[in-house]
């Protein structure tokens, strides 16, 4: 019991406890009950129906449900406490390790079940013989699923999606929170919502990752100054401003542009890399404020669009003018 406080946290053992040596020892109680008790033993053996051609006592009926809980919550556990132990292999080999351990997972889940059946006196060739009959039409009914699995199998091996990676899905940035086997677990940045989206999903439709061979975010600023300003000194300015960012990284290192002149300003942009996509917003903003605050200090403008009007003719102008008043003499009537 030590041993699994030193490796996993207060709150996850206690759910050990309740899923597993709670349980226990409850079984372990009502069984010596039946032991030291006649009238439980004759409970026990009261005949219920028949399955699969063996017959099913009340007995065996509790030693199939007992037996199924405790082999399935002592196989999840024995996959944690593994998944747990390697927990200090490198990121990329992490998939490989969780999809092992789920084909691991439901093999002995299968086993289980198997052996269960046949400790409890189910005939094991007539399970096997209804089995293969039902699986044709359990495969046409559940073809979603099983594709979702395979689906689910691939992206764990391939390690194509990891927990923890930050991905665009239907135009919302979102984080990998859980991989699956059926479906995968992500929360959108955007409001912390979670979403479940079947594996079967990430095959048939792109997928864009910020996360994949590397963390590394490109992300750009721009901004138009006046005519008046020296490119130069904008450019200097600009890349001063993103050294000094403590957010943005100096390796790749962050570059300016004067991209050409538009219709009231000079325009140029900012680029810089990021370690992390959730910072994006955060850092522009900023650079955003640092930019208009050191503009103001150098007296660099920031123009906005204007449109002059101007009349050549003096006919048409009084003309014009003439009109304008009619029409508001008209209006007042």
């Amino acid at each position: 019991m030590m041993a699994l406080y030193n490796l996993f946290p207060v709150r996850i053992i206690r759910a050990y406890q309740s899923r597993l040596f709670t349980p226990l020892i409850v079984l372990f109680i009502v069984g010596s009950m039946a032991t030291l008790n006649d009238n439980l033993q004759s409970l026990f053996q009261i005949y219920l129906f028949k399955l699969f051609g063996s017959v099913v006592t009340i007995g065996s009926l509790i030693g199939l449900i007992t037996g199924f809980y405790f082999w399935i919550v002592t196989v999840v556990i024995l996959e944690e406490i593994t998944l747990n132990l390697l927990n200090s292999k490198a990121e990329l080999e992490r998939g490989k390790i969780e999809a092992s351990l789920l084909l691991i997972r439901y093999f002995l889940i299968s086993l289980g079940i198997v052996i269960i059946l046949g400790a409890v006196g189910v005939n094991g060739t007539a399970v096997a013989a209804i089995t293969g009959g039902l699986s044709v039409g359990i495969g046409f009914g559940l073809q979603q699923v099983v594709s979702n699995f395979v689906s689910g199998i691939l992206l764990l091996f391939e390690g194509v999606l990891r927990p923890g990676d930050v991905v665009s899905v239907d135009g919302d940035t979102c984080r990998v929170t859980r991989l699956g086997i059926r479906a995968t677990t992500v929360v959108r940045l955007l409001d912390n919502a979670e979403k479940v989206i079947p594996n079967q999903k990430f095959f048939t439709s792109d997928l864009t990752t910020y996360t994949g061979s590397d963390r590394l975010v490109y992300c750009s600023v721009s901004i138009g100054v006046g005519y008046e300003s020296k490119s130069e000194e904008v450019i200097q300015l600009l890349l001063a401003i993103a050294t000094n960012h403590p957010k943005i990284l100096a390796d790749p290192n962050p570059v300016a542009f004067f991209l050409g002149f538009g219709d009231s300003c000079l325009n140029f942009e900012l680029k810089f890399w990021l370690d992390d996509i959730n910072n994006k917003k955060r850092v522009i903003s900023d650079l955003n404020c640092a930019i208009l605050e050191v503009f103001n200090e150098h007296q660099i403008s920031i123009p906005f669009p204007q449109r002059d009007l101007h009349l050549y003719n003096d006919e048409l102008s009084t003309s014009l003018g003439k009109g304008l008043i009619f029409q508001s003499i008209e209006q007042n009537d």
